[in-house]
């Protein structure tokens, strides 16, 4: 919506995420949020992460949900002020969705 664009990278397994890079276009959310994910996610089970992201997405529907406890430093990044930017949030973890071929 605002413009933000993001390139990831990975380096996986089958099974496991090793490490996350990123080049982005983006405002200073989408930066911190990608940023963040590229730490909370190094040596997890990719299918984990699957549903945790898709949790994490759920956001838009219920701001109010609980987060896994791998993404509750992501709430900084929210709140009612800026709750319209919570596209801008979820955009890393879309990529990490896209690249992995998960529609979600």
């Amino acid at each position: 919506l605002c413009g933000d664009s993001i390139k990831v990278e990975f380096i996986a397994d089958k099974f496991k995420i090793k490490s996350m890079r990123y080049e982005a276009n983006s405002c200073i959310l989408c930066e911190a949020s990608a940023s963040l994910l590229s730490r909370k996610i190094k040596h997890s089970q990719i299918n984990v992460l699957v549903k945790e992201i898709t949790k994490f997405k759920g956001l838009k529907d219920n701001i109010n949900q609980n987060l896994p406890d791998k993404f509750k430093d992501f709430k900084k990044l929210i709140n009612k002020k800026n709750i319209n930017r919570l596209n801008c949030v979820i955009l890393p973890m879309e990529a990490f969705l896209k690249a992995f071929k998960i529609i979600s």
